[in-house]
């Protein structure tokens, strides 16, 4: 009996563990992916990775920067990788999400056709003395 309970706790536990894991890094068959919520404070930073299945003719994947307390600002870049290893500009370096305190929610939408990596990492850099959230989206399909 006491094995059967331990049995059953640990299998409860490592679907709590994968939940929890799958916030940062998840993947999906259906083409739409969203990275966890995150939060920054000043001039913290925050690395958010979408893997995408094999080759895409067209990803769009999207960054958005919501402001919670204080003046935001920082910058929000995009890069790529094979490996998830080693990153490169998934774009060019300066094809950013500049971060001000001009609105609530400030978005950026990359477009790459056809697909380069298959890991992108979108990572914000926060400035100035705020507490702002970050959340990344993909969406990708093939013709």
């Amino acid at each position: 009996m006491k094995k059967l309970i331990f049995f059953l706790a640990l299998a409860l536990l490592s679907f709590g563990v994968k939940a929890q894991a799958n916030l940062k890094n998840l993947q999906s068959d259906q083409g739409v992916h969203k990275a966890g919520l995150d939060t920054v404070s000043n001039a913290g930073s925050v690395s958010q990775v979408l893997q995408i299945g094999g080759y895409q003719d067209l990803i769009t994947i999207q960054a958005g920067v919501t402001k919670l307390t204080g003046t935001p600002g920082g910058s929000v870049k995009l890069y790529g990788s094979v490996d998830n290893i080693k990153y490169d500009f998934a774009t060019t370096s300066t094809d950013t999400l500049a971060v001000g305190n001009v609105t609530p929610l400030q978005v950026k939408t990359w477009v790459i056709s056809p697909s380069k990596f298959q890991y992108y990492k979108a990572v914000y850099k926060g400035s100035g003395t705020q507490t702002s959230t970050v959340v990344t989206t993909a969406m990708w399909r093939n013709k």
